[in-house]
């Protein structure tokens, strides 16, 4: 998604790592570093077996405290295409928090 719409914004996309800080730079992450966390923890909670409950358990907190931030970039990007492409009309709404 990150690299469609760098290009999208006619921005020059490249690794992911450097699509990432792009789009922090361009107000459309929080933060690279902590978007990469959230990768790593899906990742973890989707492909690996968590060995305890606590474990399962604090997976689900962190991901649960997520969300915010995911909604957020969701209506920045969302929003900042929409004025870019200077889309009228038929767009997705924002999301609530």
């Amino acid at each position: 998604m990150i690299p469609a719409c760098l290009r999208a914004l006619a921005e020059r996309t490249g690794s992911a790592l450097d699509n990432l800080n792009r789009a922090e730079k361009l107000g459309l992450l929080w933060s690279a570093r902590d978007w990469l966390a959230a990768h790593t923890l899906c990742n973890r909670m989707m492909h690996e077996y968590q060995p305890t409950a606590d474990d399962l358990i604090q997976a689900l907190h962190g991901a649960r405290e997520l969300i915010p931030h995911f909604i957020e970039t969701y209506n920045t990007i969302n929003q900042r295409l929409a004025d870019s492409l200077d889309i009228r009309g038929e767009w997705p709404e924002k999301l609530d928090n």
